[in-house]
């Protein structure tokens, strides 16, 4: 009995001796393996530790500095005779009125102090036929913050006195290829060279945006010549929500023209001798947008008084409404160009026009030695600031890229009356003539 005990006892010691080794290798290799995957997660974490000091470090410089652009591809083209629609629009298909591109740059200073610069290059005529596409600088001022909402903006700063005048060259904002001449042609600036003070004030879930000009001056280049802006000042107010805003401003500039050369438009074979005029004028202007993603309905009206009279003084203004369908965006829209007291002009008590050094009094009677025949240039002008002109559009707006949209648009302007509507200076339109202008354009924000 004690044999049979004992035998398989030591047969159960002999394969349990032999078995241990396997089982202590089998640990090891385990615990090998657990150091093994300790050390990497150890280099992962350090490696993570390493992009994320990177990456603040990044996210610090891009805070201190900071770049965006916008840019617009288009063709443009009209239907009429050889002349010219505002933005340079003609009878040949061109790149020029709908092409542009613009990068801005936001330099963090110090807490409070801020740089912004903002260039521009946009298609133009320079001169006959010769077509150019020039580096200007849009904006170039110091912004400082001076707390409980204020700041103060001092340098080339953005035009705050239409609704998209801030906006004018960032396509995705509005459903247009470009504003419309109606309104923003009446005095076509989106910059100014001088002081603002702006105030932003959050009202639950509306907020007030006010800006006060205090001091400005621009200057425009003509087909005849060239205009300086001078003692601009201001205030426009916006008060809006997610979906809905209000806007008026009041604005009053001097306004001084220096005609280098100008055909006589009763006598295009002779050109006139170079003269200067100008006005005091003020700029009443409101506008209503509304944008709910389903909706959109915009309408601005812009009135603007001379103080002599030698200016064209207007009421102008468009109303545009559209309906959201997914990425798509279909509107209609109608537009005002009206120049109220032609006769005004006319009367205005201004210097007097000469045809090669010779007074003219009356254009209609052929320029002699022997004859004074003085005018006042607002006679003149008559010719150049008469304006009316109807427009009815329809269009689209397809955002078919984040941040990047296809715009298609026909207007067709009419009702000028006689006079030159929005055309080049020099045109004449009867009350029956029409004209379809085409736009299309792609447009981005990078």
């Amino acid at each position: 009995m004690s044999m049979k005990i004992l035998l398989p006892s030591l047969l159960f010691a002999n394969v349990a001796a032999l078995t241990t080794p396997v089982v202590m290798a089998d640990s090891v290799e385990q615990e090998l393996e657990i150091l093994k995957a300790k050390i990497q997660v150890l280099e992962e974490n350090q490696n993570k530790n390493a992009r994320l000091f990177k990456s603040r470090n990044s996210n610090s410089d891009e805070e201190m500095i900071a770049f965006n652009g916008f840019a617009s591809i288009g063709f443009s083209q009209h239907d009429g005779d050889d002349i010219t629609y505002s933005g340079g629009t003609t009878n040949e298909l061109s790149l020029l009125p709908n092409t542009w591109a613009g990068l801005q740059m936001n330099a963090h200073l110090y807490e409070g102090g801020e740089f912004v610069m903002q260039v521009l290059a946009k298609g133009m005529l320079t001169g006959g036929d010769s077509h150019s596409f020039e580096l200007e600088t849009e904006w170039l001022f110091f912004k400082q913050d001076l707390g409980a909402g204020f700041d103060v903006q001092v340098g080339r700063i953005r035009f705050p006195v239409f609704q998209e005048s801030e906006n004018y060259y960032v396509g995705n904002t509005y459903p247009w290829v470009k504003p419309l001449a109606a309104v923003y042609d009446v005095l076509p600036l989106t910059n100014v060279d001088g002081v603002s003070v702006n105030y932003l004030h959050e009202l639950g879930d509306w907020s007030l945006d006010a800006k006060l000009l205090l001091w400005a001056s621009s200057e425009l280049a003509f087909g005849f010549g060239h205009a300086k802006a001078d003692d601009i000042h201001g205030l426009t107010a916006k008060i809006s929500n997610d979906s809905l805003s209000f806007r008026l401003g009041y604005t009053v500039t001097k306004i001084e023209y220096d005609v280098d050369s100008l055909t006589n438009p009763f006598n295009p074979s002779e050109t006139l001798d170079a003269f200067s005029y100008g006005d005091t004028m003020a700029f009443i202007t409101a506008a209503v947008k509304y944008d709910d993603g389903s909706w959109y309905a915009a309408v601005e009206a812009v009135s603007v008084d001379a103080e002599n009279g030698s200016l064209p003084q207007q009421q102008n203004g468009y109303i545009t409404l559209g309906k959201y369908f997914g990425k798509w965006l279909p509107y209609i829209g109608y537009a005002k160009t009206k120049v109220k007291d032609v006769e005004g002009i006319s009367q205005a008590e201004t210097e007097k026009v000469t045809v090669d050094n010779i007074d003219v009094i009356n254009p209609h009677v052929p320029v002699s030695p022997f004859i004074d025949n003085s005018v006042s240039v607002g006679s003149l002008l008559t010719t150049i600031y008469d304006q009316k002109e109807t427009g009815f559009m329809a269009g689209f707006k397809w955002d078919f890229m984040p941040k990047t949209s296809l715009k298609f648009q026909v207007q067709q302007v009419e009702k000028f009356d006689d006079t030159r509507g929005n055309f080049g200076h020099g045109t004449r339109l009867s009350d029956d003539e029409s004209v379809l202008i085409y736009d299309v354009a792609i447009q981005a924000l990078f």
